[in-house]
């Protein structure tokens, strides 16, 4: 930041700009955070999620939205097998019962742990 000399009266106005710069670089910040953070946890699903066929373990992606100005969500879903994450991390009865292969939420734990690390000052 360049020093320069203001007057009491334009003292608002300079503070302003500058919170608003510093806004905008910790906005940028967070959301590079969470976009990693996001595709860490994708990658590691990929890796450890169940492989019979291969498709639900590549399914694995990240979207992120901005729901309102100042916030950043990053949802990790799989998008070619939907329906059977709950299925294969807790498991089912019924005619054909199989058993829990937790994967979601290790990678999920670790998601978070790596994005409160990356957030720490």
């Amino acid at each position: 930041m360049s020093e320069r000399e203001i007057g009491i009266s334009d003292l608002g106005d300079a503070l302003e700009i500058v919170f608003s710069e510093y806004m905008d670089d910790v906005r940028k910040a967070t959301e590079r955070d969470v976009r990693a953070a996001a595709k860490l946890t994708a990658d590691e699903l990929k890796q450890t999620s169940p492989k019979k066929t291969g498709e639900y373990a590549a399914g694995w992606g990240v979207q992120v939205k901005r729901p309102h100005s100042g916030s950043t969500v990053a949802v990790v879903k799989n998008r070619k097998k939907p329906g059977l994450t709950h299925l294969l991390e807790k498991g089912h009865g019924g005619p054909a019962p199989a058993p829990a292969h937790p994967h979601i939420e290790p990678a999920a734990e670790r998601g978070m742990a790596e994005l409160a690390r990356r957030m720490s000052v």
